[in-house]
C-alpha cells in the first residue's frame, strides 16, 4: 500500500513530447547590449537521453548527470521544469527496480542525487510536491537500510514532515498513506537509534492514518493499514518490557491484514507475523507460538523462493533459522533437527551474500551462522569440520570490518576464542598449521592495538607464546624459531617476578636462547643474561629445582658468550655460579623430601614441568606415539570428534607425555586453561546470545515490502 504512492506521477500535466528530428539550436550574436540567448527546444530531451543512459549502462553515470543539470539550467519556464521532474522521478523508479538485483551500494547513492535533484528543480507552481518528497524518501530509506547511516533515514524523515504536516485529507487523497509512511520511516529510526519521540509519534501517526483509511477506503488498503499500525504497535511494545498485551493487538492487526490484503501480498504478512509470534514466545515460552511463527515463515518462504531476486527471500529464511533455533534452544527437551534447519537456512542465506550486500548484512549473518555452527560443536552433536566453518564464517565477518570500528576488538576476541580451541582441541590434524598462523596473526594484531589492562596484556602474550611454541614444534623450522623466542621474552619481561610460573618461563626462555644462539645478535644474549642475573639470587639456599635449573643455564649463556667473545668475566661469573649450585646439591644428598635431592616449593614445582632440561627424551618418538594412541582412541569411540570442555579439566596421562619438554625445553603447554584465565571467547552460550540473537527487528524491512507491490 505505502509503496504504491512512490510510482505515483504528475499525470494531470501537460507533457510535452519530443520530435524525432528536433530543430537546430538557434542563438544570437554575441553581444553586450543582447539578451539572453533563447532556451534550447525540447530541453527535457536531454533528460530522456539520460534516462536511457542511466537504466541500460550503468558505467557511465557522470555524464547522464551532467546532461540533467545542463537540461535543468536551460529550461525555459515552469512547465518544461515539471516535466523534467516527472521524467526525473520516473528514472528513480526505474533505477530502484534495477537495484533489486544488484544491491549496488553506488548506483542507489546516484539514484539518491536524481531525487534530489528533482525535489530541488519543482517549480512553485506544482501542486502535487508530496509525489516527489516520497520518492526522495524511499530512495534514502533504502540506501540507510544498506549503509544505517543517520542522515539517510534523518533526510528521508524530513522529506516526509515536509509533506505531512502541509497536506490535508481534502487537499490530497493520498493523505493517510503519506501519514503511514511517515510512520514507518520513524519506526524505523527508532530502532536504530532509540528516541522515545519517534516512537510516540510513530503509534500516533499509524493510529490516525488507520481510522482514516478505515472509513473511506477498500479492504485491501484497509489489510494493508492494519498491518503497518501492527508492525509499528509491536516495535512500540518491545520498547518497554512488560507490554504484551501490546503485543497481542500487533498480532491481531497483522491476522486482519492476512484476511483482507490481496493475494500476492499474504506471503508478506505471514512473514511479519512470524517475528511477531516469536516475539510474544520469548515473553509467554507458549510451545504454540514458535510453531505457527515457523509455519507462518515457512508459508511466506514458498512465495517468496518464486519471487524475482534474492533480497526478500534471503530475510525470510534468516527469520525462518532463528525461529527453529529460538524453538531448539528455550524448550527442555531439545531436538537437534531444529538446530540442523536452522544451519541449513542460515547457510542459504550466507552463501548468497555478495559483494555489493550491505556491510551490517554481510556481519550479522556471518557472525548468525558461526554461533550455530560453534554451539552445534561444543555441545556434542558437530564434528571439527562444523567448528573449522564456524571460524571460516567468522573471519569473514571480522575481514569485513575497519580495525577502527568499535566492534573490531570484540569481534576479533571471540574469533580467535574459536581457533584457538581448534588448536587445542584438534593440535594433530592435517592443517593445525593453518589456524595456528591464523591465531598468531589475529594475537599479534591485538597486541599491536594495545591494552589498557596488564593482565589482559598478559593474557595475550602468554598465549601467543603457546601458539608459537606448538607451531614451531610441528614444523620444526628454525624460522619458526625465532620469532617462539621473541615472544617468550616479551612475555617474561611483562610476568611479575612473584609468579608461580616466573621461573618455569624464564627456563624456557633460556633453552631456547641457547639453542637459537648462533643466530641471535650479541645484544639481545646479553638482555637475556641481564634478566636472568636480576632475577635469580645470588645467595645460598636456593628453594626450588626451577632455581637451579635456571642457574644451570645461565652457566651455558656465559660459557657460549665467552666462546664468541673471549671475556674472561664470563668465565669468572660461569665459575662463581657453578660453585654456588654444587654447594646447593650437595648440601641436599639425602634429603627425602625430593627425589632429586631438593626442597622443592610448593608454588614453583606444581607450576613447573615434569620434564628437566637435563632428561634427555626422544620427543618426534613421543609425539608419534602419542599421535598413534589418539587415532586409535577415536577409532574405538567410533568418531573423531573432540567436544571436551577444556576450561574445567585437566590432562590426561596420554596427552601429558605429549607435553613434555625436548632435550632442548621447547616443551608444549597441556590443554588446561590459561593459568592468568581465559584471553578470549569461552562456551559458545554467551556469544551466541550477543552476536545472533539480537533484538527482534519489526519494522517492516524494505526489500520484502517493495518486492510483492
Amino acid at each position: 500500500m505505502a509503496d504504491n504512492l512512490h510510482e505515483q506521477t504528475d499525470t494531470g500535466s501537460q507533457t510535452r513530447t519530443p520530435s524525432t528530428s528536433p530543430e537546430p539550436a538557434t542563438f544570437s550574436a554575441p553581444s553586450s547590449l543582447s539578451p539572453e540567448p533563447p532556451p534550447i527546444p525540447y530541453v527535457p530531451g536531454s533528460v530522456s537521453w539520460a534516462r536511457f543512459r542511466y537504466t541500460r549502462d550503468l558505467s557511465d553515470l557522470t555524464e547522464a548527470t551532467d546532461r540533467i543539470q545542463d537540461a535543468i539550467t536551460r529550461a525555459a519556464d515552469d512547465s518544461e521544469k515539471l516535466e523534467i521532474c516527472q521524467l526525473l522521478q520516473r528514472m528513480t523508479m526505474e533505477l530502484l527496480e534495477i537495484h533489486r538485483g544488484t544491491e549496488s551500494t553506488e548506483l542507489l547513492r546516484a539514484t539518491l542525487r536524481i531525487a534530489r535533484t528533482c525535489v530541488g528543480t519543482l517549480p512553485p507552481s506544482c501542486d502535487r510536491r508530496w509525489v516527489a518528497f516520497n520518492i526522495l524518501a524511499k530512495v534514502a530509506s533504502t540506501l540507510f537500510a544498506h549503509t544505517l547511516e543517520r542522515a539517510l533515514i534523518d533526510e528521508a524523515v524530513t522529506a516526509l514532515r515536509r509533506v505531512s504536516r502541509t497536506e490535508t485529507p481534502d487537499d490530497n487523497p493520498w493523505w493517510a498513506d503519506l501519514r503511514m509512511v511517515h510512520a514507518i520511516a520513524l519506526c524505523t529510526r527508532y530502532t536504530h537509534f532509540h528516541d522515545e519521540d519517534d516512537i510516540n509519534d510513530a503509534v500516533r501517526m499509524s493510529q490516525e492514518a488507520m481510522i482514516w483509511i478505515g472509513e473511506h477506503e477498500d479492504e485491501d488498503k484497509v489489510g494493508d493499514a492494519a498491518g503497518n499500525h501492527g508492525n509499528v504497535l509491536a516495535t512500540w511494545a518491545l520498547a518497554r518490557p512488560g507490554r504484551w498485551d501490546e503485543l497481542r493487538d500487533s498480532i491481531a492487526f497483522n491476522r486482519k491484514a492476512i484476511q483482507l490484503c490481496e493475494p500476492h501480498k499474504v506471503a508478506k504478512w505471514q512473514f511479519e507475523l512470524g517475528k511477531k509470534l516469536r516475539s510474544l514466545y520469548m515473553a509467554s515460552k507458549n510451545r504454540a507460538c514458535i510453531d505457527e511463527a515457523i509455519a507462518c515463515t515457512e508459508q511466506s518462504l514458498q512465495f517468496w523462493k518464486r519471487a524475482p531476486g534474492w533480497h526478500a527471500w534471503a530475510e525470510v529464511r534468516a527469520s525462518l533459522s532463528k525461529n527453529y533455533w529460538y524453538r531448539y534452544n528455550y524448550q527442555f527437551y531439545k531436538d537437534p533437527l531444529d538446530l540442523d534447519r536452522s544451519i541449513v537456512e542460515m547457510l542459504a542465506v550466507c552463501d548468497n551474500l555478495t559483494p555489493e550486500s550491505p556491510s551490517h548484512r554481510v556481519n550479522s549473518e556471518s557472525w548468525a551462522l558461526a554461533a550455530l555452527l560453534f554451539h552445534k560443536y561444543s555441545h556434542g552433536n558437530g564434528t571439527v569440520g562444523d567448528l573449522e566453518e564456524a571460524i571460516d564464517r567468522a573471519m569473514v565477518a571480522v575481514g569485513d570490518l575497519s580495525p577502527d570500528a568499535p566492534r573490531w576488538l570484540n569481534d576479533l576476541g571471540t574469533v580467535m576464542g574459536m581457533v584457538r580451541q581448534r588448536c587445542r582441541e584438534h593440535r594433530f590434524e592435517s592443517n593445525t598449521e593453518y589456524y595456528l598462523e591464523l591465531y598468531i596473526t589475529g594475537l599479534s594484531q591485538r597486541i599491536a592495538v594495545g591494552f589498557t589492562d596488564a593482565s589482559e596484556r598478559l593474557c595475550v602474550l602468554e598465549e601467543l607464546v603457546w601458539a608459537l611454541r606448538l607451531n614451531y614444534r610441528l614444523t620444526k623450522r628454525n624460522t619458526d624459531f625465532l620469532p617462539y623466542i621473541t615472544g617468550q621474552k616479551d612475555y617474561v619481561e611483562a610476568l611479575p617476578r612473584d609468579s608461580p610460573i616466573y621461573l618455569k618461563e624464564l627456563r624456557r626462555l633460556s633453552h631456547g636462547v641457547i639453542e637459537a644462539f648462533g643466530e641471535l645478535d650479541g645484544g639481545y644474549v646479553d638482555q637475556t643474561i641481564a634478566l636472568m642475573k636480576a632475577s635469580l639470587p645470588d645467595v645460598r639456599p636456593f628453594v626450588g629445582r626451577e632455581t637451579l635449573t635456571c642457574l644451570d643455564a645461565l652457566v651455558d649463556l656465559y660459557s657460549l658468550r665467552y666462546e664468541s667473545r673471549r671475556d674472561t668475566e664470563d668465565l669468572r661469573a660461569a665459575a662463581d655460579i657453578v660453585q654456588l649450585t654444587n654447594e646447593e646439591r650437595l648440601s641436599r644428598e639425602g634429603d627425602e623430601e625430593d627425589e632429586y635431592g631438593e626442597i622443592a616449593d610448593a608454588n614453583t614445582s606444581s607450576s613447573s614441568d615434569d620434564s628437566s632440561y637435563d632428561e634427555p627424551e626422544d620427543e618426534e618418538a613421543m609425539e608419534e606415539d602419542a599421535r598413534n594412541a589418539d587415532e586409535e582412541a577415536r577409532a574405538r569411540e567410533g568418531d573423531l570428534r573432540n567436544v571436551r570442555d577444556t576450561s574445567n579439566e585437566g590432562t590426561s596421562d596420554e596427552e601429558f607425555r605429549i607435553e613434555e619438554q625436548s632435550s632442548h625445553g621447547i616443551a608444549a603447554e597441556d590443554d588446561r586453561s590459561s593459568s592468568h584465565g581465559e584471553t578470549v571467547g569461552s562456551d559458545g552460550e554467551s556469544w551466541v546470545t550477543e552476536w545472533y540473537f539480537m533484538l527482534d527487528d519489526l519494522v517492516p524491512s524494505p526489500s520484502v515490502y517493495s518486492a510483492s507491490e
